[in-house]
């Protein structure tokens, strides 16, 4: 079974005052069952949006609402998106390995996803939908770890991460 550890987890509060959680619960690396968790005047509910997944999440809200979550499968990036009552689920990036569990999302003002996450070569990457179609960019091929994403009101983006090579905190900014 996936045990009862709680490996990660993502919440977020939205106008009216809903408490989302988005959590990982299983064995570290592997597997994983991505979860949801939702708190509101009536009490709890809690759903499994993937049964077996990689241990990471992020998870984000867009203008209308709409709960995104990114998190790492075998073999790709996921990121499944609450459609009224039902968890959609699309391939963000393909991995012809196992990448790691960290992975990070932030939403522009038009309601673009914008992703900082490893690939199979522990190389940071950022995957963005900003044309409509998911687009891959190589950020940095050192041993890096714990990014975090933001993206400002006029579009830009900004991702820091750890550098373990030389034991340092880099940012890297896209106009």
């Amino acid at each position: 079974g996936f045990g009862s550890k709680i490996q990660r987890i993502d919440m977020l509060i939205d106008a009216s005052g809903t408490l989302h959680v988005a959590y990982v619960v299983g064995a570290m690396p592997w597997p994983c069952a991505v979860r949801f968790a939702q708190k509101t005047v009536t009490g709890w509910t809690d759903t499994v949006v993937e049964p077996e997944t990689r241990c990471g999440i992020s998870l984000a809200m867009d203008s209308k609402e709409v709960v995104h979550i990114v998190y790492p499968r075998q073999f790709n990036l996921a990121h499944a998106f609450k459609d009224g009552d039902d968890w959609q689920i699309e391939v963000v990036d393909t991995l012809s390995w196992v990448g790691g569990e960290d992975t990070t999302l932030a939403i522009d003002g038009a309601d673009r996803l914008h992703v900082a996450y490893y690939d199979q070569n522990d190389d940071l990457k950022y995957a963005t939908n900003l044309n409509g179609a998911w687009q891959h960019y190589f950020i940095n091929g050192a041993i890096t770890s714990s990014p975090s994403i933001a993206v400002d009101p006029t579009g830009r983006v900004s991702i820091a991460y750890s550098d373990q090579v030389d034991g340092t905190v880099k940012l890297m900014v896209k106009p």
